[in-house]
């Protein structure tokens, strides 16, 4: 169990989860406190489990083991690295995810994002930093108390990357709480307040960022590191 001083703290708890499907164990004995108004940043290699734990912790992939709760009245979204979209304009999607019809406040959040002149497009046909920033602003206009995200710039030039970053940035300061997977190391220090380290379906570090890059983690999450660096 968690110590009460993590739980007072924590928007969202998970207490010893395991995820298992047919014979693997996909997630082992987790447990982690997501801390309200902080970004919360994930790293791992590919196939650790972040991505499924994500979803473990909005709820789309049900758990085999241990509990989720997080405090009441708890809103969630989730934006995938791969957006879905709607069959519509991208203003149309926007007010249909985000349930916003006024036209001032739908171009103020397509401004923000730097896509106003991509409203009347059709979502789909976007580039992937335009999908990327329609998906993200659609879920952040419903002002959710958590927001998971996963690889949100992947792939993504250097503008979009900055873009969405500001706009993640904005997100936190309102009082969103953004839990993120990433492969981006400078982005992991720019942004992250708090740091979880997975590797094969465990956590084997979970700290304060500035901890985290000071030095203080594990032998594991020191080899990802050195094998991000040098790539």
């Amino acid at each position: 169990m968690r110590d009460d001083k993590l739980q007072n703290q924590a928007i969202l708890l998970a207490n010893n989860i395991s995820l298992h499907r047919k014979q693997s164990c996909l997630l082992m004995d987790i447990s982690l406190g997501i801390k309200a108004g902080k970004i919360t940043v994930i790293m791992g290699h590919n196939g650790a489990g972040k991505t499924l734990l994500l979803s473990a912790l909005h709820g789309l992939a049900p758990i085999t083991n241990g509990t989720i709760t997080s405090t009441s009245n708890t809103s969630q979204k989730m934006v995938f690295q791969k957006p879905i979209l709607l069959r519509r304009s991208a203003k149309a999607h926007f007010t249909f995810a985000s349930g916003i019809k006024e036209p001032h406040l739908i171009h103020k959040w397509f401004q923000q994002a730097g896509i106003e002149d991509k409203m009347p497009l059709q979502a789909r046909h976007l580039s992937s930093g335009e999908a990327q920033k329609l998906a993200l602003i659609s879920a952040l206009a419903t002002r959710p108390d958590i927001l998971f995200l996963d690889e949100p710039t992947a792939n993504l030039d250097a503008e979009s990357r900055a873009d969405i970053e500001a706009l993640i940035i904005n997100a936190k300061q309102s009082g969103t709480c953004i839990v993120m997977v990433t492969h981006a190391l400078a982005q992991a220090k720019r942004l992250a307040d708090q740091m979880i380290f997975m590797q094969k379906g465990s956590i084997y570090d979970d700290s304060a960022a500035e901890h985290f890059f000071a030095g203080e983690r594990s032998c594991e999450a020191d080899a990802f590191l050195s094998e991000l660096s040098g790539s």
